[in-house]
């Protein structure tokens, strides 16, 4: 994971279970794959061990970690994968854990359900999820540009298509890459009795994987509505 978005990722669960307005109503749904029933199973499962656990650095100390807390935790202490087996052991670990954080912003009275399908048009609409390969110069800029705008990622991308899109999960391909996209948590609040929309966020399971080659690499994203757009949520000074 790129370490802007792990700075955003965290900082969205630095404070612990949002607490919204008395006025305020939200709701909020996820994939079953999460394993949790209700709100209250978070604490829990943050701290369930995971079938593998997997070696972070930082500096030459090493932490090895085996569930959601402890993986946040050493994130935010600086440690990262030690290795490129053990960011791809990692993997489960990206989308869970910030999946479990994202759900613990939202305020305990929410009402909640399952994720059944993405919403109609949200495919189309998304913004260049993933910078696959040696994102690096000219190419970094530019896909950050567009992330930061909200451009669609087929407008980004020419050559880019949607090739299914099934229940939670959707399929992408260009010309190098082939992605798979998981739509895990979605959230709706309305603010101060407000008959409005209200901010929608999503919280997405993005891989890419090249078509030739081994590179597979996987980020969750956490996007929220802004008008007919979708922008990344990021930490900011």
């Amino acid at each position: 994971m790129k370490p802007m978005l792990i700075a955003a990722l965290l900082l969205l669960g630095a404070t612990g279970r949002a607490q919204a307005p008395a006025e305020s109503t939200e709701s909020v749904a996820w994939a079953p794959i999460l394993g949790v029933n209700n709100l209250d199973e978070l604490g829990r499962a943050m701290r369930q061990e995971e079938e593998r656990p997997v070696k972070l650095e930082r500096n030459g100390q090493d932490r090895t970690v085996q569930n959601c807390d402890d993986y946040l935790s050493a994130l935010r202490d600086g440690f990262s994968p030690a290795s490129d087996s053990e960011n791809e052991m990692a993997l489960d670990y990206v989308w869970k854990c910030f999946a479990l954080q994202f759900l613990r912003q939202v305020n305990s009275h929410a009402s909640v359900g399952v994720i059944k399908e993405w919403p109609e048009g949200l495919v189309a609409s998304l913004p260049p999820l993933v910078c696959p390969g040696e994102c690096n110069g000219a190419k970094a800029r530019e896909w950050k540009a567009a992330l930061d705008d909200g451009t669609p990622w087929m407008n980004w991308d020419s050559t880019l298509t949607v090739e299914s899109v099934n229940g939670t999960e959707a399929y992408l391909q260009d010309d190098a890459w082939e992605f798979s996209l998981s739509l895990v948590v979605q959230s709706d609040s309305h603010a101060n009795g407000s008959q409005g929309a209200g901010e929608e966020r999503f919280g997405i399971l993005a891989c890419a994987s090249a078509q030739q080659g081994t590179y597979h690499d996987c980020e969750f994203v956490v996007l929220a509505a802004d008008g007919p757009r979708l922008r990344q949520i990021y930490s900011r000074p």
